[in-house]
Protein backbone atom coordinates (compact mmCIF):
# COMPACT_ATOMS: atom_id res chain seq x y z
CA UNK A 1 0.00 0.00 0.00
CA UNK A 2 1.24 3.74 -0.81
CA UNK A 3 2.00 6.06 1.83
CA UNK A 4 3.13 9.56 1.48
CA UNK A 5 5.79 11.80 3.46
CA UNK A 6 5.30 15.37 3.30
CA UNK A 7 8.71 16.90 3.72
CA UNK A 8 10.89 19.74 2.78
CA UNK A 9 7.83 21.19 0.42
CA UNK A 10 6.93 18.11 -1.52
CA UNK A 11 5.74 14.40 -1.15
CA UNK A 12 7.35 11.43 -1.50
CA UNK A 13 5.71 8.18 -2.13
CA UNK A 14 7.04 4.78 -0.56
CA UNK A 15 5.76 1.25 0.41
CA UNK A 16 6.73 -0.60 3.37
CA UNK A 17 5.97 -4.48 3.52
CA UNK A 18 7.75 -7.71 5.94
CA UNK A 19 9.05 -7.49 9.36
CA UNK A 20 12.59 -8.28 10.66
CA UNK A 21 16.26 -5.91 9.75
CA UNK A 22 15.18 -3.00 7.17
CA UNK A 23 16.45 -3.02 3.63
CA UNK A 24 15.60 0.43 1.57
CA UNK A 25 15.38 0.04 -2.06
CA UNK A 26 15.79 3.29 -4.33
CA UNK A 27 15.81 3.62 -7.95
CA UNK A 28 17.89 5.04 -10.40
CA UNK A 29 16.99 8.11 -12.55
CA UNK A 30 14.10 7.94 -14.85
CA UNK A 31 12.64 5.03 -12.69
CA UNK A 32 10.29 4.28 -9.84
CA UNK A 33 10.18 1.97 -7.10
CA UNK A 34 7.77 -0.50 -9.16
CA UNK A 35 11.20 -1.41 -10.59
CA UNK A 36 11.51 -3.71 -7.45
CA UNK A 37 7.46 -5.25 -8.12
CA UNK A 38 9.37 -8.61 -7.90
CA UNK A 39 12.18 -8.26 -6.11
CA UNK A 40 9.75 -7.14 -2.61
CA UNK A 41 8.27 -9.99 -2.41
CA UNK A 42 11.23 -12.41 -2.22
CA UNK A 43 13.36 -10.16 0.47
CA UNK A 44 9.94 -10.52 2.80
CA UNK A 45 9.86 -14.14 2.16
CA UNK A 46 13.49 -14.08 3.33
CA UNK A 47 12.97 -12.52 6.68
CA UNK A 48 13.35 -8.69 5.54
CA UNK A 49 11.25 -5.31 6.24
CA UNK A 50 11.61 -3.45 3.19
CA UNK A 51 10.44 0.22 1.90
CA UNK A 52 10.57 0.77 -1.54
CA UNK A 53 10.71 4.89 -2.55
CA UNK A 54 9.62 6.98 -4.98
CA UNK A 55 12.26 9.77 -5.25
CA UNK A 56 11.30 13.26 -6.21
CA UNK A 57 9.89 13.87 -9.55
CA UNK A 58 9.67 9.85 -9.90
CA UNK A 59 6.61 7.79 -9.53
CA UNK A 60 3.58 8.83 -7.04
CA UNK A 61 6.17 11.60 -5.89
CA UNK A 62 5.83 15.00 -6.09
CA UNK A 63 7.69 17.26 -8.56
CA UNK A 64 6.97 20.89 -7.13
CA UNK A 65 9.93 20.88 -4.90
CA UNK A 66 12.05 24.14 -4.05
CA UNK A 67 15.68 22.24 -4.81
CA UNK A 68 17.10 19.75 -6.89
CA UNK A 69 20.75 19.70 -5.95
CA UNK A 70 22.35 16.59 -4.90
CA UNK A 71 22.43 17.38 -1.56
CA UNK A 72 18.77 18.74 -1.27
CA UNK A 73 17.65 14.96 -2.68
CA UNK A 74 19.54 13.73 -0.26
Amino acid sequence: MTEYLAAGGGTIAYEVAGSGPLIVLAHGMGDSRSAYRAVIPQLVAAGYRVAAVDLRGCGESSVGWPAWSRTAIA
